[in-house]
This record gives structure tokens, C-alpha cells and sequence, in this order.
């Protein structure tokens, strides 16, 4: 979850980081009770502010604490979840017909995944750290798929051509890049301008 300070603007209220709760809450409302989550939350750095666990109210106690800060490290968000997965999965990596949990798939010569998957969501652009396409080689490397949702509304975002004089930035959100992201590690994007998009774009991830 991105908690850089754009995440204070009440474009989508009563916050974009207070909306980002509750529809992070309902995802995570909404899974098998053996299901583990973890949750990163980055600004200038990132930080592993739960490890992955079963227990929904330890879950809700961490989001509900998250502050925001400055900068917006988007690739070290990925790479502090793939230490998690690392650390806490039995999956660390797949190959191809390997589920990660000893089970194998038929050998069709496609592309197997992990089960593990990372989501982002983000409501601004990359300043600092590990590039996010950089950071996504390494999920590409274990087979982690990442999801990726920018949120935000034009109006409480940069306006096109503002971001130093470059144009393609709609609602203050790469969406290139967090497009990129999703493309090479077999994921998904979205993008919600509003707390019912952003609630339609969480139940349209994958649920195990």
C-alpha cells in the first residue's frame, strides 16, 4: 500500500489512503481463512509493516495504524514483498509445470505461476529507490504475478504534461509503468478514479 502524502487528498474521500483501507479490509475479508497476507507499506522506503499472517484482526490492526510519509519507492514495495515471500512462503520460485507446493502441473510448455501474488496499489509516480520495471524482474524470475492499481482522480492528480513537462501522466499515476509491471509478470492493472472502482478493481484479483 502506498502511504506517500498524496494519499492525505480527499479527491475520493474522506481520503485516498482512508478509501485504500476499507477496500483493502474487504479483500482481505473476503479470503479463505488459511489464505496468508502480508502487508508492505512504502513511501520514501518500504517496509514489511506485517508479516504474512492468518489472522485477520492482526491485519486490520496494521492497516489501520498506517501513517503516510514522503517519496513514493514503488520498486522497493516489490522487492520488500518478494523478501516476504521469500522468508515465509514455501514457494519461494516456480518452473514451469511446478506449482511451488511439490504438486505438479501438466507439462504443457506454458508458463506455471506461484501461488503468491503481489499487489500494489499506488497513487503516484516512482522518485526513489529500485525502478519498478527493475524490481519486477525479480518477481518475473520467481514466478510472482503482481496486480497492480493506481488510484486517483485527475483533479486531485498532476494534469496532463505537468510532471516536468511530460505527457501520458493521467491522475498523477504511471499507469505505463504499473502496466509494464503487470504485463511481465503475468498479472493485471487497473485503474480506479473513484472508492467504488477501487473496491471492483480488489474483486476482480485473484482469490485462492
Amino acid at each position: 500500500l502506498d502511504v506517500s502524502g498524496s494519499m492525505r487528498q480527499i479527491d475520493i474521500p474522506p481520503s485516498r489512503l482512508a478509501a485504500a483501507k476499507k477496500a483493502a479490509l474487504s479483500f482481505i475479508h473476503r479470503q479463505k481463512a488459511s489464505n496468508q497476507i502480508g502487508i508492505v507499506a512504502f513511501a520514501g522506503i518500504a517496509q514489511l509493516v506485517q508479516p504474512p499472517t492468518t489472522d485477520p484482526e492482526e491485519l486490520e490492526t496494521a492497516i489501520m495504524l498506517l501513517n503516510t510519509g514522503r517519496g513514493t519507492a514503488i520498486g522497493s514495495a516489490i522487492e520488500a514483498a518478494l523478501e516476504a515471500i521469500d522468508e515465509f512462503s514455501q514457494s519461494p520460485g516456480v518452473e514451469t509445470g511446478d506449482t511451488g507446493t511439490g504438486a505438479r502441473l501438466p507439462d504443457t510448455g506454458e508458463k506455471a505461476y506461484a501461488p503468491d501474488i503481489i499487489v500494489l496499489l499506488t497513487d503516484g509516480v516512482y522518485t526513489t529507490g529500485t525502478h519498478p520495471l527493475l524490481a519486477a524482474e525479480g518477481a518475473v524470475e520467481k514466478g510472482v504475478r503482481i496486480y497492480t492499481i493506481g488510484f486517483g482522480t485527475a483533479e486531485g492528480g498532476f494534469q496532463e504534461g505537468d510532471f516536468f513537462g511530460r505527457r501520458g501522466w493521467r491522475h498523477g499515476i504511471d499507469e505505463e509503468t504499473l502496466r509494464g509491471i503487470a504485463e511481465m509478470t503475468g498479472g493485471g492493472d487497473y485503474t480506479a478514479g473513484s472508492a467504488d472502482e477501487l473496491e471492483k478493481g480488489f474483486d476482480n484479483l485473484p482469490t485462492f
